[in-house]
């Protein structure tokens, strides 16, 4: 086992593809972990990056397939768009520390998941150098928003101190994917390392 890929949105080719259930499923049923976006719209969590309307899929609807599909090679980047949606989500991952974690939410919002003991990323990026309740998280969200400034250093320090990693490929900010995919290169005998990519499979063959 090695470093871990996650499919940015799933296994998608247009940009309408993206955070559809059936193209998250896919990538999972292809071996990849993903990341997707919750919100909630009318007392239910759905899956949308932008505020959703009618059409964002219900969580239900693909809920206990990724359930079925996850472990902790295929995990489930679950980034929290909206406050509100701890005590929901618990039940819902119950048993499953290794499969999933949570991360984006806001600072006070990330009390509750932190308290319901759900596995929970922090973030460290050029706007947060000072990870928030960083003691108690599983991992780290690494993310270059404005500016390229992750090292192996960087990674090492975080993972010399038990956490995971999770770091942002650059295509997902429209700059080059080399930096973080030569550093996933340097860590790819270590699953302690995740990568966030529009291109997994084009990653997975870099890695090998």
């Amino acid at each position: 086992m090695g470093a871990r890929i996650l499919a940015h949105r799933g296994a998608w080719k247009q940009k309408a593809e993206q955070n559809r259930p059936d193209r998250l499923g896919h990538a999972l049923r292809a071996g990849f972990g993903i990341e997707t976006d919750l919100r909630d719209r009318l007392g239910a969590v759905v899956v949308s990056h932008d505020m959703p309307g009618a059409d964002a899929p219900a969580l239900d609807v693909c809920w206990t397939e990724w359930m079925d599909l996850a472990s902790p090679e295929r995990v489930l980047a679950l980034n929290v768009k909206a406050d509100g949606l701890a005590e929901i989500m618990a039940p819902l991952v119950a048993g499953r520390a290794s499969d999933y974690f949570f991360f984006d939410m806001s600072v006070p919002d990330m009390r509750h998941y932190l308290r319901l003991g759900l596995t929970t990323f922090t973030r460290h990026s050029d706007a947060e150098p000072s990870p928030a309740y960083y003691a108690a998280s599983a991992g780290v969200w690494m993310d270059e928003l404005e500016r390229e400034w992750i090292t192996a250093t960087d990674i090492s320090a975080h993972l010399d101190a038990g956490k995971k990693v999770a770091l942002v490929s650059g295509e997902l900010h429209r700059r080059d994917k080399a930096p973080i995919w030569d550093l996933a290169r340097h860590f790819r005998h270590d699953d302690r390392v995740l990568i966030c990519t529009d291109l997994p499979e084009e990653l997975q063959e870099f890695l090998r």
